[in-house]
């Protein structure tokens, strides 16, 4: 399946022929642009796919027989390229931890006309990112993402504490950029009925509450068991940029969303890592030898950049577009379009200050955001001030000038 066909096939699954007439109902509009099949039962779904292709399945959670668990997970195995998501009515723990498992997106049930149609015209839209058939197939089998082993252990400490708060949770969750990723897939689809974009671990738990959010920490197959794919040393770079970025953005409406993104947008590199660990380590030298870009070397040695894995992971798991766009543009600026872009240019003088990438002036500057920059270069140097542990595990003695690359 090299690319998106004209029209978006898309196969909705119940046990309930009423159901399903009245989803047919409901999207009789869409008719010329989606190619929609309906059908009874997770064995005839599983007959309709053998016979023709989908994009998507929309499956209810609860029938009998088959559940809508056992459907995905048999369509995960068989049709990996197919985006999956999931119906359901109910939001037990169980259902909840069971359906993480096999489903990119979660839907309630009953769902409105434009939730619903607003999933699947963005499942589209993923797809089309996710051209290259090889990523798509890749991308959709991913479950979970591999944790550093030591926060794993940290997190284990905190649920089995009859002491620990929600604040505790969130403080740990938050360093680590599997564990948030997943978090915010779970909080963002319209299974919980979130009536906006959540884009911080700490609404996110909030959100969830105690009970769901201990059950989910404890289940490895939600969070990604610990794994030597995650690095300390990335993790610790990754939350020292989205720390700069945040305090960068203090006081700002999206600082908040500032540190998530940053957190986040190398999140393909886990993906490579951990699937493909020679390969991702040999582009890592390369690119260090040789001086160039990691997403160019990546490309160039394995077919994709870490840059296009991650922002298409992130999308298929339908996390905010905001977060999405960082992971696929922050080695490409100048792809943006004319704006502000405040989160771009936090993030973007994050790494500069970290030696990660040389200024960008022309972008900051049609930003808005280069007058900026000597009052973030004294934030930087008073985080370094602050934490000059963590600057010396990533081998750096303060905030690298502002107008060069070190």
């Amino acid at each position: 399946m090299s690319e998106v066909p004209e029209k978006l096939r898309v196969l909705f699954v119940d046990d309930e022929a009423p159901i399903l007439a009245a989803l047919k109902n409901l999207l009789r509009r869409e008719r010329s642009d989606w190619e929609m099949a309906f059908v009874v039962g997770g064995e005839a779904a599983l007959k309709a796919l053998e016979v023709n292709p989908y994009d998507v399945v929309i499956s209810d959670a609860r029938m009998p027989g088959m559940d809508g668990a056992e459907l995905l997970g048999e369509v995960k195995a068989r049709h990996p390229e197919v985006v999956r998501v999931v119906l359901s009515g109910y939001a037990d723990t169980a259902s909840v931890l069971k359906l993480a498992k096999v489903s990119h997106q979660y839907l309630s049930k009953p769902c409105d006309g434009p939730t619903l149609r607003g999933v699947i015209s963005r499942a589209r839209k993923t797809l089309e990112r996710l051209s290259n058939p090889t990523l798509r197939t890749w991308l959709a089998s991913v479950e979970s993402l591999p944790s550093a082993p030591a926060t794993w252990l940290e997190l284990s400490r905190v649920v089995a504490s009859p002491t620990s708060s929600l604040d505790d949770f969130s403080a740990i969750v938050e360093r680590d950029a599997a564990m948030t990723g997943k978090l915010l897939q779970l909080v963002n689809s319209a299974y919980f009925g979130t009536a906006k974009r959540v884009v911080s671990v700490r609404q996110a738990v909030v959100f969830l509450g105690a009970e769901l959010v201990k059950s989910l920490a404890l289940s490895a197959h939600v969070f990604g068991a610990p794994s030597a794919a995650a690095s300390p040393d990335a993790q610790h770079e990754a939350l020292l940029s989205a720390r700069l970025a945040r305090a960068f953005l203090q006081g700002h409406p999206q600082a908040d969303e500032a540190f998530t993104a940053a957190l986040l947008r190398d999140v393909g590199e886990l993906v490579l890592s951990a699937s493909q660990p020679a390969e991702a380590t040999r582009a890592r030298a390369v690119a260090a030898a040789e001086g160039r870009s990691l997403c160019e070397v990546q490309r160039e040695l394995m077919g994709v950049g870490h840059d296009e894995v991650g922002a298409g992971l992130l999308d298929l798991w339908g996390l905010p577009v905001s977060l999405v766009e960082v992971a696929a543009l922050h080695h490409d600026l100048g792809a943006l379009e004319p704006g502000a872009h405040d989160l771009h240019a936090a993030i973007h003088f994050a790494d500069v200050m970290m030696g990660r990438q040389p200024l960008d002036q022309k972008f900051l500057e049609a930003s808005g955001q280069a007058g900026n920059l000597t009052r973030w270069t004294s934030v930087a140097q008073k985080d370094f001030e602050a934490r000059p542990a963590l600057w010396s595990e990533l081998k750096l003695k303060g905030p690298c000038v502002a107008t060069g690359h070190a």
